[in-house]
């Protein structure tokens, strides 16, 4: 180091450097520079000293012999596993799939059913109540009579076998979702029951 940086160094030390731009290049050259480090712990020490307020056993600089002991230790054999792995979140996943087919069924059970008749292009939707009335048509009372296109006998027939063939599908998938999940839990048992036993050996 030069005279230049050994004052540059001392008036870092003592927060003598009013410029910021230059303070932080100070900082970062004292930083990389382990010779600066050195001269700055030195003058530290001279400061205190001088302040009286250095003690008989200095703190020492211990990093470098924390780092080396880091270095020297065996690395881990044995990754342990979280609590949440993928068996347990699989578990939490089963029962939330079973619901989600099941609303898929019902919506569609309920769109199919309230599906009565696909609207033809001769026929017109017209609204309930009509504010305006069009081109002679009389004004809208009260006593106005809907007619509902109710669907026919055959038609309720389809849609109850289609409904009908809905749920027992979702019935049989969930059978085998649950029967599926309870032989995942068992083996998962035997796992566990195993794994004690490998340890003792």
């Amino acid at each position: 180091m030069t005279n230049r940086s050994f004052e540059q160094v001392s008036a870092l030390l003592d927060d003598a450097i009013a410029d910021t731009r230059e303070q932080a290049q100070q900082l970062d050259t004292l930083l990389s520079d382990n010779e600066a480090q050195q001269v700055w712990a030195r003058y530290a020490l001279y400061g205190r000293v001088l302040k009286g307020e250095a003690t008989a056993q200095a703190p020492a600089d211990i990093s470098a012999m924390v780092a080396a002991r880091i270095r020297q230790e065996a690395k881990p054999s044995q990754v342990v596993q979280g609590r949440f792995g993928k068996q347990r979140m699989a578990r939490w996943l089963r029962p939330a799939g079973s619901v989600a087919i099941a609303a898929s069924v019902a919506l569609v059970a309920v769109l199919t059913v309230q599906q009565s008749q696909p609207v033809t292009p001769e026929q017109s939707v017209e609204p309930a109540f009509a504010t305006n009335p069009l081109g002679g048509r009389s004004p809208v009372s009260y006593n106005t009579v809907l007619q509902q296109n109710a669907p026919s006998e055959a038609e309720r027939a389809q849609q109850l076998r289609v409904l009908q063939s809905y749920m027992l599908d979702h019935s049989q998938q969930l059978q085998l979702s649950l029967q599926a999940q309870q032989l995942n839990e068992q083996s998962e048992a035997e796992t566990e029951a195993a794994a004690p036993q490998k340890d003792d050996n």
